[in-house]
């Protein structure tokens, strides 16, 4: 009875040894954990498998992305490593897989974090386990950004100045009383004196040096986040050639309304993209009546952004005057051209009216990182 009894439970361990399936355990590490836009320069989070991987015969695909987006990237034991189509292009990506699947990883490296960084990144590895199924684990780690008030910075960084130069004032307050209180009895003694007032005159030269670097990067700081805060673009400018058009003629608005960013060239006609973005252009004209009221006048006028057409304005008429207007929605990046060209005239002697009646203006909606 006790030998069936061993073997009853031989069996059962066996049994539960082959049917019981053991994960993979996922370990995500990030450097840093909290990042600020200023002056944080990389992120760096990598995936692996941890201790417990020795539960999973082989890996054959590791990929990362934010979370409830599409991955970043995808490394594949077949392919490598591939972009996935959440892939950035400040975001770097490196990874191996091994057949110890202990040292297999996945890296995705951040450079100068941004807002749109932050957030919760999701790590997924597909595996085979010990029963030669496929399987899948997951793990989050969330990446948080320090915000900071302008105001308080400078505040803070301005008061930290000012401790410095009281400090400064106190110890040669304290010097300069110390030589009016003692009595110069011998020369070894002024000359000891003096030796203290050289130590504190370079003291306090060098203090002066470090306040200036501090005044400095004070400054440059301001610089920067009044930069991020003041991406505008906008203008308008008015029409001020009374001059037959021409075809081909690039029309060049020199009445200058508005032009905030200076981004638009009177001089030229071109309005240049400052940075990459959402843009907005809107182009209203009115062309010359015929003098007897009979003749059909018509003129075309196509706004051209990266050298291709985005719109055109089309002003028809024969004996009344006629105001057109169209405005269409750009996507640039820095340093694009926006135009407005003549591209049709019926008559030699078409001419369009002075401002207020033709103009040309635009403006940054949104940039785009």
């Amino acid at each position: 009875m006790v030998q069936i009894t061993s073997y009853l439970l031989l069996f059962t361990a066996v049994f539960f040894t082959f049917n019981h399936e053991l994960g993979l355990s996922i370990r995500i590490e990030t450097s840093p954990k909290t990042f600020n836009d200023l002056t944080t320069k990389e992120i760096r989070i990598t995936c692996t498998a941890d201790g417990s991987a020795y539960w999973a015969k082989s890996i054959s695909t590791i990929e990362m992305g934010k979370a409830g987006q599409p991955p970043i990237a995808v490394f594949k034991s077949s392919n490598g490593m591939m972009k996935g189509p959440g892939a950035r292009r400040n975001i770097q990506a490196e990874g191996h897989i091994e057949k110890d699947v202990r040292k297999s990883y996945l890296r995705l490296s951040v450079k100068n974090p941004r807002k749109e960084d932050a957030g919760t990144y999701t790590c997924l590895i597909y595996y085979l386990n010990e029963s030669y199924k496929m399987k899948e684990e997951s793990f989050d780690v969330n990446i948080t950004m320090d915000t900071y008030d302008t105001a308080q910075l400078v505040k803070d960084l301005f008061k930290k100045v000012s401790f410095l130069e009281n400090m400064i004032h106190r110890q040669q307050n304290s010097t300069n009383d110390q030589l009016d209180n003692m009595e110069l009895n011998n020369k070894q003694e002024l000359e000891k004196l003096n030796r203290q007032q050289k130590v504190t005159n370079d003291q306090m030269a060098t203090m002066d040096r470090n306040n200036k670097k501090e005044l400095e990067k004070i400054n440059r700081q301001v610089t920067q986040m009044t930069q991020k805060q003041n991406k505008i673009s906008s203008f308008l400018a008015g029409n001020t050639f009374k001059g037959s058009l021409t075809l081909g003629k690039i029309l060049k608005f020199g009445l200058v309304i508005e032009n905030i960013g200076k981004n638009y060239d009177p001089l030229s006609g071109f309005y240049t993209a400052p940075v990459d973005g959402l843009y907005a252009f809107h182009l209203f004209a009115m062309s010359s009546k015929s003098e007897s009221g009979k003749t059909r006048r018509e003129t075309q006028i196509q706004l051209i952004a990266k050298d291709k057409v985005r719109a055109t304005l089309l002003d028809e008429h024969t004996d009344v005057y006629d105001q057109s207007s169209v405005s269409c929605g750009v996507k640039l990046k820095a340093g694009d051209i926006v135009k407005c060209v003549v591209s049709y005239i019926s008559n030699s002697d078409n001419t369009l009216f002075v401002y207020p009646w033709t103009g040309f203006s635009g403006y940054l909606i949104q940039p785009i990182a």
